[in-house]
């Protein structure tokens, strides 16, 4: 979301809103294009960047659409390697996929993958990888990728556990910025695997424990 305070808010809630009244829309890219309007009739003269994912429990599919959002981490569990979660490449699609609420009548897309069982997901905002230590160094998403690289992934709230401590070694007590961080993970069950989530939320200034939520 652009900007900071009682506004930036305010468009969150009015994004969270125009969220659950489309909530119903199967089609990604469609769901994508109805927010990006909607957002634009509210006239708050905000944008707000966005990844819209939709998870097949049985089948393992996964469908999502970005609005101009970073990519997610993506661990592979049958290779025992990361990469990031990109929709594919097409050379039609100049100038698509632009952050909700920036220009009328953007043209989104949606990309189909399979997640495997044990497959995770590391969803963040800019509010982690722009970070900045004291020495005023800034991390970026390659250095967020290392970390995972080293951190546990015996679950999602390891990861997250093991994500965040470093994060937080890596500030000090330079912390500016919100910053969120969600792990998901596909469950070793077969016919009815599901996705078991961690979601970290930090918000400036810094608190003296980890503000950690669980969801099933």
């Amino acid at each position: 979301m652009s900007g900071h305070g009682r506004v930036v808010s305010t468009m969150a809630e009015t994004l969270q809103r125009l969220m659950r009244e489309n909530i119903n829309v199967w089609d990604q890219s469609d769901f994508m294009r109805g927010l990006n309007n909607r957002f634009l009739l509210s006239g708050q003269n905000k944008y707000a960047t966005a990844i819209a994912l939709s998870f097949h429990r049985i089948t393992g599919r996964m469908i999502f659409s970005n609005a101009g959002h970073l990519p997610p981490l993506w661990y592979h569990a049958g290779h025992k390697t990361w990469g990031w979660l990109k929709e594919h490449d097409d050379p039609l699609a100049k100038g698509s996929g632009l952050p909700i609420g920036l220009i009328s009548g953007t043209d989104y897309h949606q990309t189909v993958v399979n997640l495997e069982a044990s497959d995770l997901l590391v969803l963040y905002t800019d509010g982690v990888t722009e970070s900045e230590n004291d020495a005023g160094q800034s991390l970026d998403r390659e250095q967020l990728l290392k970390w995972a690289r080293e951190a546990s992934i015996d679950s999602a709230e390891a990861l997250g556990h093991g994500l965040l401590q470093r994060l937080e070694s890596f500030q000090g007590r330079c912390r500016n910025d919100d910053e969120t961080l969600i792990v998901l993970q596909r469950e070793k069950a077969s016919v009815v695997a599901s996705l078991d989530n961690f979601a970290v939320n930090h918000t400036a200034p810094p608190q003296d424990e980890l503000d950690v939520g669980t969801r099933g």
